[in-house]
């Protein structure tokens, strides 16, 4: 989503590489900071932080690019999150210390 972001800013007629390599150059530090955080896979809290940061991000994006190409966003987005919410409250952990011991 974040590469039909940067078309939208930048144009589609160039390639953001094989699997993205280049997106760096194309997005603000910060958003690349945010896309970096989905990869914290430490520990069994940081995996469902990151999970959660992930749809954060890809809500965000995706609600931009959707209003700027003129799509409607679709409402499945919020049964999707409370499914992952129920998920994380069932086999999620409260912190670190409860991942070690898992």
């Amino acid at each position: 989503m974040i590469s039909w972001r940067v078309g939208i800013e930048k144009g589609f007629d160039f390639s953001l590489g094989k699997n993205y390599k280049f997106m760096r150059r194309y997005i603000p530090k910060e958003l690349w900071k945010r896309l970096l955080s989905t990869y914290n896979m430490d520990s069994y809290a940081h995996m469902w932080e990151a999970l959660e940061q992930c749809m954060a991000l890809f809500r965000e994006v995706s609600a931009e690019v959707a209003r700027q190409l003129d799509y409607p966003y679709p409402l499945y987005d919020d049964k999707i999150s409370d499914y992952v919410i129920r998920q994380k409250a069932k086999y999620g952990v409260k912190d670190d210390e409860d991942a070690e011991t898992t």
